[in-house]
């Protein structure tokens, strides 16, 4: 089975991964790992943060860990910086389900480097979409603020047109501006938005795997 091909993804990192992990039932259904992408330490380590990802959304944190703990061995010796950028992801979706903010709030602050630097675009987004939360966990609501428009206006630009990110940034920025008593705004957001979330619906009904 292939993966269907998504039409607004930026060609900076890999686009199977945000797709896959939006669509978890895509990681139940993987013919489409061929053996000679099996055999690439490199699609192995993100596999492996893949199954990291399912298994948070199953609340099964020690199957998540081991998986991050298998991908860390390779990623750590290659320094492959797209695989450094996901990691981190990775490992502060884990932390702040601990809820140590401190710690996925470093993570977190290296991937936005490294994924800026390097214009992993996609990346870039997600890592800031992640800070934002943290930020809004920790009652830093204007640092939340900050990073939650940082990731629209890159997700929205033409290069990139990631329409996820633009919607899970706008949701994000949608709470922190309500707790801000900043309604009316909060509200502008979500309307901005809605082209989007309606050309995502479209999508989950063409794959039909949602």
């Amino acid at each position: 089975m292939g993966i269907p091909k998504i039409p607004f993804y930026s060609s900076d990192f890999t686009p199977r991964f945000p797709a896959i992990v939006r669509f978890p039932r895509m990681l139940n259904h993987i013919g489409w790992l061929n053996v000679g992408w099996m055999r690439s330490k490199e699609n192995n380590a993100t596999l492996n943060l893949l199954f990291a990802e399912k298994a948070l959304q199953d609340a099964c944190l020690a199957e998540c860990l081991s998986n991050i703990e298998m991908a860390s061995a390779w990623i750590l010796r290659s320094a492959s910086p797209e695989h450094v950028c996901l990691l981190h992801l990775v490992k502060s979706h884990c932390a702040m389900e601990n809820r140590d903010y401190t710690q996925a709030g470093s993570l977190l602050e290296e991937g936005i480097h490294v994924a800026g630097q390097c214009g992993f675009r996609i990346l870039h987004v997600d890592l800031l979409i992640a800070n934002a939360k943290v930020h809004r966990l920790e009652g830093n609501l204007d640092l939340a603020t900050s990073s939650a428009r940082e990731a629209i206006e890159i997700a929205s630009d033409r290069k990139c047109n990631y329409i996820w990110g633009i919607v899970e940034a706008a949701d994000e920025l949608f709470q922190t501006l309500v707790r801000l008593n900043r309604r009316n705004e909060a509200a502008s957001v979500i309307r901005k938005s809605q082209k989007n979330r309606d050309t995502i619906e479209k999508l989950k009904k063409t794959l039909e795997i949602c």
